[in-house]
C-alpha cells in the first residue's frame, strides 16, 4: 500500500529506529523543547478497476480548496486551507499532551520559525539532530503519526447515472515520537498505536470531524488522536 502525505513538494523526515523504545527522560533544567520535524502520513485506498481512480484523500482536500480558494480568494485571502486546519488540529491534540500531560516544554511552533525549517502551511520540517545539535534549545522533537486502514470494506450505491463508491474501514493510528537533547542522545523514543472497534466511512468529513448522518459511525481522526496521545501519557506519565 502506497502513504499519501497532505504535504505538497515537500520532503518529509520520518523516525528511524522507532521500534527500540527509550523511557522518557526530563531533567529538570530543560525549559526549551522545540519540535524539529511533524510528519503526517495516509495510506492511500484504491478503489476497484471499474470506478475508474483511487480515494486518495489529498485530491479530496485539493477539490475543497480549489472550489474555496476561487469563491473565497477576493472576500478572505488569509483563511486557512483545510488540510492545514486538519493537521493543525491533530497538531495541538500531541502537543496539549506532550505539554500538560507530561511536562514537556515544548515551544510554540511560531516563536522559532526563523530557526527551524518548515513547509508551506507552517508546520517544522527539519533534521531533528540537527536541530537539537545546533545548541538554541535543550531538545528537539521528531513526531509521526500515520494513519492506515488495515480491514476495508467496499460499497457502491447508483442515482441515476451517478454511482457512488464508499470504503469502510475500521482505521489505525500510530503515533511515534522521539527526542534528541542538545548532545546528540536520544533521552526518548517511543511508539503507540489505537484502532477504531468501530466501521467508519473514509471520506473528507470523517478526517475534518464534520457530524454527518449514516449507517455506520465511528471515531474520527481527531478522537483517534487524542485516544493515542492518552495511551502514550498513560505509558510514559509516571516514569
Amino acid at each position: 500500500m502506497k502513504k499519501t502525505h497532505l504535504w505538497i513538494l515537500t520532503l518529509v523526515l520520518t523516525l528511524t529506529g522507532c521500534a527500540t523504545y527509550v523511557p522518557l527522560k526530563i531533567p529538570d533544567t530543560f525549559n526549551k523543547v522545540v519540535v524539529a520535524n511533524f510528519s503526517f502520513l495516509m495510506e492511500e485506498l484504491e478503489l476497484p478497476e471499474e470506478d475508474k481512480g483511487g480515494l486518495d484523500i489529498l485530491t479530496l482536500f485539493r477539490v475543497k480548496e480549489v472550489y474555496d480558494d476561487i469563491k473565497e480568494s477576493v472576500k478572505d485571502s488569509e483563511k486557512p486551507l483545510p488540510y492545514k486546519e486538519f493537521l493543525n488540529s491533530i497538531y495541538l491534540i500531541i502537543e496539549n499532551g506532550l505539554k500538560n500531560e507530561l511536562n514537556i516544554p515544548i515551544q510554540p511552533l511560531k516563536k522559532h520559525e526563523t530557526d527551524i525549517q518548515h513547509d508551506f502551511y507552517g508546520f517544522p520540517l527539519d533534521n531533528v539532530s540537527s536541530v537539537a545539535k545546533s545548541g538554541k534549545f535543550d531538545a528537539a522533537m521528531d513526531i509521526l503519526v500515520d494513519i492506515s486502514f488495515p480491514s476495508t470494506q467496499t460499497s457502491t450505491s447508483s442515482w441515476g447515472a451517478v454511482t457512488k463508491t464508499r470504503i469502510k474501514s475500521k482505521p489505525k493510528l500510530t503515533l511515534e515520537v522521539k527526542m534528541v537533547d542538545k548532545n546528540g542522545k536520544v533521552i526518548w523514543r517511543d511508539h503507540v498505536d489505537v484502532k477504531s472497534n468501530k466501521w467508519v466511512i473514509i471520506e473528507e468529513k470523517w478526517l475534518m470531524a464534520i457530524k454527518y448522518k449514516q449507517d455506520v459511525t465511528g471515531p474520527f481522526a481527531n478522537e483517534l488522536t487524542k485516544q493515542v496521545v492518552k495511551r502514550l501519557v498513560e505509558k510514559n506519565k509516571n516514569l
